[in-house]
């Protein structure tokens, strides 16, 4: 499943979601290929006996991504990547790419046996002057977004738990606890700063490549590297936002609920719902995640189900974006769970 240098001209490794199935035949030697990145990169280039080498494969959101490359690449810069494609290109090296490191599926952000380009290090988060652009960096979470952007009263629609992934989740889709006031995390993009597979570095929006634009807004893993997202940023401050957890019995009232929540949403766009049924040691349970994206409590939306009794914890606070999404993110070393598991989320509609 790793991305090849034969075939990223035209199916080509994306940040966090990177990596296609070759059609070449012939390829270079991994050692080869990492030798040949060594002597271009220097200390940017991990051999396997590094401790930058395993701290990069530890920080995999779940094990199953924690495969062993042949070396890790750490680009800083843009030209480091195009570098890096050009190198790779010419030797027929195979390789996949990771971002934040969140992905679900093996070998979609590292690959056993190849070179991994860890974007890691590309996680600078910029606020224009005028407020209305974030410029941020492929090797992002969302945590770390979150954390510079409240500093300056500032946000835009990103993850809905700290540890997700800026590139993998934007260049997806991506749903947001603004999704209902601002659609998709990738309809936010203005600008995708882009490494095609010829190693040329382009800017795709609404007047430049504005096919290419169009295609990122969801193509997730087949058209270049992306080295920068600029995004609509938006005035923000804390919200209101938490979890309850409830009895098992209370299920019809939540369902009825819920219902009534859907049916309703369009009449308030600052509401977000995640519902999630749990099966955790024999003990069923139901924990409804509520986010209001304004600092006012138990808002009218929710009220049909936060009248619901009795509640077994709730976190429910006024807080910051990054307060809230950090509680949500899971812990590390955990294998991912299947959707057909006993935990079912429900997500509300994208407008």
């Amino acid at each position: 499943m790793a991305v090849t240098a034969a075939t990223f001209a035209v199916v080509a490794a994306v940040a966090l979601g990177g990596s296609a199935t070759a059609t070449a035949s012939t390829f270079a030697s991994p050692q080869a290929c990492c030798d040949s990145l060594a002597t271009a990169f220097g200390p940017k280039l991990f051999p396997s006996s590094s401790a930058e080498y395993a701290a990069s494969i530890k920080s995999y959101f779940t094990l199953q991504e924690r495969i062993t490359p042949t070396c890790v690449v750490a680009p800083t810069a843009a030209e480091d990547v195009a570098r890096i494609v050009g190198l790779l290109a010419n030797q027929s090296c195979q390789f996949a790419v990771r971002g934040g490191g969140h992905s679900l599926v093996l070998g979609a952000a590292n690959i056993e046996d190849g070179v991994t380009v860890d974007l890691s290090a590309m996680k600078s988060v910029v606020l224009s002057d005028d407020r209305t652009t974030a410029s941020i960096g492929p090797g992002c979470r969302w945590g770390d977004v979150y954390r510079t952007l409240d500093a300056l009263g500032s946000a835009v629609p990103g993850g809905r738990a700290a540890t997700v992934g800026v590139a993998g989740l934007t260049l997806g889709g991506g749903n947001s606890f603004f999704t209902a006031r601002k659609g998709f995390v990738c309809d936010n993009v203005k600008n995708f700063e882009i490494v095609l597979g010829s190693g040329q570095i382009v800017n795709a929006n609404r007047t430049s490549n504005e096919d290419l634009f169009r295609c990122l807004k969801g193509g997730s893993n087949n058209f270049g590297i992306v080295t920068r997202f600029d995004m609509e940023a938006f005035d923000q401050g804390d919200l209101w936002g938490g979890y309850i957890t409830y009895e098992q019995a209370s299920a019809p009232d939540q369902i009825a609920g819920f219902t009534e929540f859907a049916d309703k949403i369009a009449q308030d766009p600052y509401a977000s719902l995640i519902a999630v049924w749990n099966y955790v040691g024999g003990q069923k349970s139901i924990s409804n995640v509520y986010e209001y994206t304004k600092p006012e409590a138990y808002p009218a939306i929710f009220e049909n189900l936060t009248k619901i009794k009795p509640e077994l914890l709730s976190t429910m606070r006024i807080a910051s974006l990054y307060n809230i999404t950090d509680e949500l993110a899971s812990g590390p070393d955990r294998r991912s769970v299947p959707p057909s598991s006993p935990t079912a989320v429900a997500a509300l509609p994208s407008r």
